[in-house]
């Protein structure tokens, strides 16, 4: 079955595409900053990404599991791609939606929709799959929970759509 993609999911696909990543096992802070020409520094600070004149900055916190570390990057990598400026004096109400943004980011960029699929079909059950998909990208259980909630959420209103169509086409025959 063949899923809609959402804008997000499109984007994430089409920036990992542009730096050749096709496969979970090439995800990696590194790689993927280089090819976005991000500069990553990890050290023992609170993570976050500073735009500097032009170049972009994101700090990881060294003291995170490498897990952490990975999900904290992508993370920040929402802010450095769609964010400007500074939170300091931001409102609370736009601060608190670009954290929201950056964190339906996180996981779509940990785990893309394009690279799913193939590794949850492995599992027959639930924590099998939310086994698989922390191991193979890199993340935390609870994330990868997240992630495969997420993407049952879209696969059950997928099917209740495709009822809904063939119902009313069923409707409107007889009409």
């Amino acid at each position: 079955m063949k899923l809609a993609t959402s804008h997000l999911e499109d984007y994430v696909q089409e920036m990992y595409e542009s730096i050749n990543i096709i496969k979970p096992e090439q995800l990696n802070m590194e790689t993927i900053a280089s090819g976005l020409g991000v500069s990553l520094i990890l050290e023992e600070t609170n993570s976050r990404c500073m735009d500097t004149y032009g170049d972009c900055f994101i700090f990881i916190d060294s003291r995170l599991s490498e897990q952490q570390q990975f999900e904290e990057f992508c993370h920040e990598l929402c802010h450095a791609m769609w964010h400007m400026g500074t939170q300091r004096n931001m409102p609370l109400p736009y601060m608190l939606y670009q954290e929201w943004k950056a964190e339906g980011f996180m996981l779509q960029a940990a785990v893309p929709s394009f690279m799913l699929e193939p590794v949850i079909s492995k599992a027959d059950y639930k924590h099998e799959a939310v086994a698989l998909i922390s191991k193979t990208f890199g993340i935390t259980e609870d994330t990868a929970f997240k992630r495969l909630n997420q993407h049952l959420s879209k696969v059950q209103e997928h099917e209740l759509n495709e009822q809904f169509q063939f119902k009313m086409k069923r409707i409107y025959r007889y009409l």
